[in-house]
């Protein structure tokens, strides 16, 4: 029986995947690094530092959409047209380039959160209450991916969503998920103080609000970037 061909769009994802898991392992391991060596050095130091409480989890969440967004930026920008130059269609890349991102976001974060409980990694202060909002953070890591590919896309197009324009959106989509995970934490406290609950659960409480807003915003913005890579002009080089 014939081995059915894979789609070209899973085939750009792994091409993608490929050449940012350099990268990840790169960034991966600085802050392993620190995570293991900084405290000790601070405390050998004389000095009162509370990273020794800190998980490596935590420390991966708290920089991950900074990776995600350069990781999109750069995606964007340099990536599109070497893919159409070999002869990808603007729509495979699109699906390609989106699925890579969620892969991405989410081996991260699942990484971190395993390494966080290795003995010799763990600290006093479990990952396991943050794992619980694992989903959320993906979903966080992944918008910011987008907002990336949505910066770089905009300026590479001329018009309504020129440079500025994509900057200012995605500082504005940026700012409206905050707002969402704020706001599901409200209803989270509202929801305990009704039922009687104790506090642990707020994060529990919130966590459905927060995985529908974060998806609604997301397929917001994959529409835009749909829309804005339709017809944006590439230069291909031969």
């Amino acid at each position: 029986m014939k081995k059915r061909a894979k789609p070209v769009w899973c085939k750009v994802a792994e091409d993608l995947f490929r050449m940012h898991l350099v990268w990840t392992v790169i960034y991966f391991g600085v802050l392993l690094m620190l995570h293991l060596v900084l405290p000790p050095l601070v405390r050998f130091a004389g000095g009162q530092t509370g990273l020794g409480q800190i998980s490596l989890f935590e420390k991966v969440q708290s920089s991950a959409t900074v990776y995600l967004l350069v990781a999109g930026i750069v995606t964007s920008s340099s990536m599109m047209s070497y893919f159409v130059g070999l002869g990808v269609t603007r729509r495979d890349y699109f699906l390609g380039a989106t699925l890579e991102g969620v892969i991405l976001s989410a081996g991260i974060l699942v990484s971190a959160l395993g390494a966080s409980l290795v003995p010799g990694i763990a600290r006093a202060g479990s990952a396991l209450s943050m794992g619980a909002a694992l989903p959320a953070w993906i979903l966080l890591c992944y918008l910011y991916y987008c907002l990336g590919l949505l910066i770089s896309a905009g300026f590479c197009r001329p018009g309504l969503f020129s440079g500025p324009w994509s900057l200012v959106l995605a500082l504005l989509v940026a700012g409206i998920a905050d707002l969402f995970w704020e706001g599901g934490l409200r209803v989270g406290r509202s929801l305990l103080t009704v039922l009687d609950l104790p506090a642990g659960g707020l994060l529990t409480s919130s966590l459905p609000v927060l995985l529908v807003a974060r998806v609604g915003v997301i397929a917001l913005v994959l529409v835009i970037l749909r829309v804005v890579t339709w017809r944006i002009p590439l230069r291909v080089h031969d």
